[in-house]
């Protein structure tokens, strides 16, 4: 469950490693977004590991959550959480920003982000 002000890992290789959420688009009434929630975020730090990012501090980017540290229940019954909160950056054209993912995705991206379920090493 990630509300406006959440602070997220990014799990691409786009150069970032934290943002913090500004927004929700398509909020439900309760005003959360949980994974495959697309939301707008700000870049609170680079990664060291990266030699020339994609992105700087403070720019904002529309990003797609991957993973929670709620448990989301799951229609036949089973619920999954992580150990933390995790996006990946998109572009203008709504495809992710860098080219790897470096955790597994859920299985709830199936419908609107495709691209970044064949990016990542395992569904789940």
């Amino acid at each position: 469950m990630i509300i406006t002000g959440s602070r997220l890992h990014v799990v691409d290789n786009s150069g970032a490693r934290k943002v913090r959420c500004l927004k929700i688009y398509g909020v439900q009434p309760k005003g959360y977004g949980g994974v495959g929630a697309t939301i707008l975020v700000s870049v609170r730090s680079l990664s060291p590991k990266i030699q020339n990012p994609k992105v700087r501090v403070g720019s904002m980017y529309k990003a797609v959550i991957v993973n929670t540290l709620k448990p989301r229940q799951r229609a036949d019954g089973s619920s999954l959480a992580h150990g933390y909160n995790a996006c990946v950056l998109l572009n203008a054209q709504g495809g992710p920003l860098g080219t790897r993912v470096h955790t597994h995705a859920g299985v709830e991206l199936r419908r609107e982000h495709t691209k970044i379920l064949s990016l990542a090493p395992r569904t789940v």
